[in-house]
């Protein structure tokens, strides 16, 4: 599979249930996230080895059925996603 690999950087987390929300503290940064119900089930259901976009739609598939998105492309979104949880430190983008 080519592309990026995504590893959840849960040694540098504390994650917290909050109602409907999931609360994020990064320790390297002091920043906490609240991540809504569609990033957290990406988020818990990354491996501690890593995903790639394709990997972890395959995975939500499997347990949740069909994945949807609003612009048919459920593979962009979940890439999109993945960037974004690296952006903020969350996981980690592997070659």
């Amino acid at each position: 599979m080519s592309g990026a690999r995504y590893i959840p950087a849960r040694a540098d987390l504390r994650v917290e249930p909050l109602e409907d929300l999931t609360l994020v503290f990064h320790r390297l940064s002091g920043e906490t996230h609240i991540l809504s119900p569609e990033m957290e089930m990406m988020f818990s259901h990354l491996p501690d080895a890593g995903i790639h976009p394709a990997g972890l739609l395959r995975t939500l598939e499997t347990e949740y059925g069909a994945v949807e998105a609003e612009d048919g492309d459920a593979l962009a979104v979940i890439s999109q996603r993945l960037e974004e949880l690296a952006a903020l430190g969350l996981v980690i983008r592997a070659a």
